[in-house]
């Protein structure tokens, strides 16, 4: 595994489970069990099952959930960071369905977790999941 552009240095934890391997990092671990995030962000096995590798697709599909207390500057921050036109509302459960580029997935995770791995304020509010094929 290659950490990203300043990532540099960060704990990463490999977990193996019913054939399924997890390489999550620390400042995702309280996301992730508080709910916040998708464990499936994480899931190597899964994700290069769906083809969500760097061999066949150039972005990531998250899925950003609204919630009464996400304020506008926040949902268009982290939509703002979605290649272009490529940005999905659905109305259904209250949230948008993006494609992040490789190329802005680090800032769209320091809009969601601060440098020092606390929870920034949008992450306090949103859930973000895999769009999972």
């Amino acid at each position: 595994m290659t950490p990203g552009p300043g990532r540099k240095g960060l704990l990463f934890r490999t977990l193996e489970q019913d054939g399924h391997v997890t390489v999550l990092p620390s400042d995702a671990d309280a996301l992730v069990a508080a709910g916040r995030l998708d464990r499936g962000l994480f899931d190597v096995t899964a994700l290069l099952a769906q083809r969500y590798d760097t061999a066949h697709t150039d972005a990531l599909p998250p899925i950003v959930e609204e919630s009464d207390g996400m304020t506008g500057s926040s949902l268009d921050e982290l939509t703002g960071l979605a290649e272009n036109a490529s940005v999905r509302r659905l109305d259904s459960i209250d949230a948008h369905a993006l494609r992040v580029g490789d190329a802005d997935l680090g800032r769209f995770w320091k809009a969601l977790v601060s440098a020092g791995g606390q929870r920034a304020k949008a992450a306090d509010t949103l859930r973000v999941g895999l769009d999972g094929r």
